[in-house]
């Protein structure tokens, strides 16, 4: 259909984000409706907090609800009661390494097990392969792209 029209589907998602910010955006309310519509709640585990806080501005644009703390010990708190589908994990926390508080949250038995990306600035292949054996769905470098935070998220 767009093809019809003679429109790519980026120029259409450029025009909804134009009229969303300017004086047309009741002609895009269901595209911003659609959006909030996203139930996917994710934690975010970082202690730097420009990073935490660029983290949760992309994400709370793509209408994920979001949930932040800066260390392991919250995270631990923040799982059952937040109840996340998806956990951002960064792992040079100051309390706690992010791979034992990733053990501590999949031994939690009593809510669903939710995905795991885990944010660090270097990798190892030990870490890598540790990381592997404990449940890890994805694995990203800092610093990280909106854009490939978001195709992250949209894969696992």
């Amino acid at each position: 259909m767009l093809q019809t029209l003679g429109l790519t589907a980026k120029a259409l998602f450029s025009f909804l984000e134009y009229t969303l910010q300017n004086e047309y955006w009741f002609l895009a309310t269901p595209w911003k409706f659609i959006k909030e519509m996203n139930s996917s709640k994710i934690l975010i585990v970082e202690d730097e907090r420009h990073i935490a806080r660029f983290l949760e501005y992309v994400l709370q644009r793509e209408g994920y609800q979001i949930a932040v703390v800066n260390n392991g010990a919250d995270a631990l708190k923040a799982v059952p009661k937040f109840e996340p589908n998806v956990i951002l994990l960064d792992l040079g926390l100051p309390d706690m390494n992010g791979i034992e508080v990733l053990k501590q949250i999949r031994s939690i038995n009593n809510f669903a097990t939710p995905k795991v990306v885990v944010l660090t600035a270097t990798l190892y292949d030990e870490v890598s392969d540790e990381l592997n054996q404990v449940g890890v769905d994805a694995q990203c470098s800092k610093p990280i792209a909106p854009t490939t935070l978001i195709r992250t998220m949209q894969e696992i």
